[in-house]
């Protein structure tokens, strides 16, 4: 119910506290009650963005490649070998055939093309390609910076990523208003609506042309092609390093009995 996140968040704890009480055993009624205010002022963020737009969020942890997921796998075609990609998206946000894909970001979060580029941060685009083979026209990719302290800025918890120019009246409806500067996606109407597609300011804007976010899409898709081929081939060095640090191998189940650790 988004007309009222903060009443539909104690509906939904209350069932919680009442159906499943372990989950909460131990737990203070003050420290309950900081959780659900957390939550409640986190939903209302999620639920204007979603109402300014023409956007619905559709999928929530939505899997692909692993039966019963609603999607199929990414197939990854190497030289000797075809793989498939399985994972979960946190949010799959449509409206009509076009898809947007939302990542929840805690800490600091940033979109930026060197991360892809680098084969550093390769997530939302091979996501989006999902979708994409899934029957799904690309209409946008987005962390959403998930803070329980958001700042009245709204640069504090707007949408960050890239998205098609031609899908900027659905992801805010008031990009339609000369003028107007959206606190949803990072965008501002130089001109009205003609009647649903607004013109935007190309400085500071994350709108592309859907030719160039294909692109990226098919970029770090062949990233993550040569990465799984390099795998199966043995090697294993750490890369991009960042700082001169390992820590790619914190997350790698082999880090116990691995040289290059």
């Amino acid at each position: 119910d988004f007309s009222s996140p903060k009443t539909a968040v104690e509906k939904i704890v209350k069932e919680i506290l009442e159906n499943e009480p372990r989950i909460l055993k131990g737990a203070s009624e003050s420290f309950i009650g900081e959780l659900t205010e957390e939550a409640a002022g986190i939903s209302a963020v999620a639920a204007s963005q979603l109402m300014k737009g023409s956007f619905e969020a559709k999928f929530t942890e939505a899997a692909f490649g692993k039966p019963p997921a609603p999607f199929k796998g990414h197939e990854i075609v190497l030289d000797a070998d075809v793989l498939t990609a399985e994972g979960v998206i946190d949010r799959v946000d449509v409206c009509g055939n076009a898809a947007r894909v939302i990542d929840y970001k805690t800490g600091h979060a940033e979109f930026s093309l060197a991360d892809i580029y680098y084969g550093k941060k390769i997530q939302l685009p091979v996501y989006l390609k999902v979708l994409q083979e899934n029957g799904f026209a690309p209409a946008g990719m987005f962390y959403f910076p998930f803070s329980t302290a958001f700042a009245s800025d709204k640069n504090s918890y707007r949408l960050m990523g890239m998205f098609d120019e031609k899908y900027a009246y659905e992801m805010d409806n008031g990009l339609g208003d000369e003028g107007y500067a959206s606190n949803v996606v990072n965008a501002r109407a130089v001109k009205g609506s003609a009647p649903y597609r607004p013109v935007l300011h190309k400085a500071g804007s994350s709108a592309v042309c859907g030719d160039t976010l294909g692109a990226v899409c098919d970029y770090a898709e062949a990233v993550l092609k040569s990465g799984a081929e390099e795998m199966l081939s043995g090697y294993c060095a750490p890369s991009p390093l960042v700082s001169g640090r390992l820590s790619e191998c914190s997350y790698c189940e082999m880090k116990p009995v691995c040289a290059a650790c």
